[in-house]
């Protein structure tokens, strides 16, 4: 009697502690359409709209990416057949989704921070999106972003300095 009961219990543990192991997360394919993107001139009233492969003096952007949280996701270049268009198999949940359309050069990205070595037209969004099975193609207006620089002085200054010119 022990050893049947001792076993029943074993068959027991063992479809309880395996069940949802193996179960494969839920994915969605979700297009993502960059169709259009803002840019302003102050004092402007109101955004203008320009074509999605030139900046407001008419030239190409080049590189377009897409970050979930610090994650790169994609990377496609203005050579790229789809440019503007990108195809991600993300699973089901909340996801919280950068799209980053620049022509500056010499890009890298670390640590979720990007940097380069000219900043030129950038263009952004941040899209908070949360993927079911019945989550469909996405189109994407991007706005102007600017970029932060960040001083690092190496050299010795006098501590009573209040300002750097």
């Amino acid at each position: 009697m022990k050893k049947a009961l001792f076993f029943s219990a074993l068959v027991a543990l063992i479809f309880t502690g395996c069940k949802g192991q193996n179960d494969p997360e839920q994915v969605q394919a979700v297009q993502f359409k960059v169709s259009t993107f803002t840019q302003t001139t102050e004092p402007m009233p109101s955004p203008r709209k320009a074509p999605i492969l030139d900046d407001e003096g008419g030239t190409a952007l080049t590189d377009l990416f897409v970050f979930d949280g610090t994650t790169k996701l994609a990377h496609q270049t203005n050579d790229d057949a789809n440019f503007g268009t990108v195809t991600l198999n993300l699973t089901h949940g909340n996801h919280n989704l950068s799209f980053i359309l620049t022509r500056s050069t010499g890009i890298t990205v670390e640590n979720g921070v990007m940097t380069m070595n000219s900043i030129r037209s950038t263009f952004g969004k941040l899209l908070a999106l949360n993927v079911t099975a019945s989550t469909g193609a996405q189109d994407l207006t991007l706005d102007r972003i600017s970029g932060q620089m960040q001083l690092t002085i190496n050299d010795a200054f006098p501590t009573t300095a209040n300002e750097i010119e």
